[in-house]
């Protein structure tokens, strides 16, 4: 499912070593990455995680994760403590892809059970649930106190 993407990270994490090893302003201008094209690029992983899991889901959620952990990393070419230009882009890239494995054999849901519903809808929204029932049980026992409720329930 994430294999396209992660085959255009390889490609890019290929380039930029390249221009690492041989210098950026050695290399012909097709071959550094650009911002924009890993902006496309990660808009194209961004849209298949949404399609295939939904902005609800716990995978998406590792998504977004994943994703705030990956642009620690600054989006800019940065010297390590030896002095050496090194592109944070592969760090970025290399993160992504490491997540995008996880989920690359994973197939989209097909059939909702309640073990897929215990493991991917969160608390928050358990808990919502069961107020709702329990307010909708207090008001129906609240209810039946009341005498045209009864009368309307249990005629005589």
């Amino acid at each position: 499912m994430f294999d396209p993407h992660i085959q255009q990270a390889k490609s890019m994490i290929e380039r930029l070593q390249r221009c690492k090893d041989e210098g950026i302003e050695q290399v012909p201008s097709d071959v550094p990455v650009s911002e924009s094209e890993l902006s496309i690029w990660y808009a194209g992983v961004y849209n298949e995680f949404v399609k295939q899991f939904g902005k609800d889901s716990a995978q998406f959620k590792d998504f977004w994760d994943a994703r705030a952990r990956a642009q620690e990393h600054p989006n800019a070419w940065t010297r390590t403590p030896g002095g050496s230009p090194e592109p944070a882009y592969i760090r970025y890239l290399q993160t992504m892809i490491a997540f995008l494995r996880r989920y690359s054999d994973e197939q989209p849901v097909t059939k909702v059970t309640l073990m897929w519903l215990f493991k991917n809808v969160p608390v928050k929204l358990w808990l919502s649930a069961a107020s709702l029932l329990i307010a909708a049980f207090y008001f129906g026992t609240q209810a039946a106190r009341v005498a045209w409720v009864r009368e309307l329930l249990w005629p005589r």
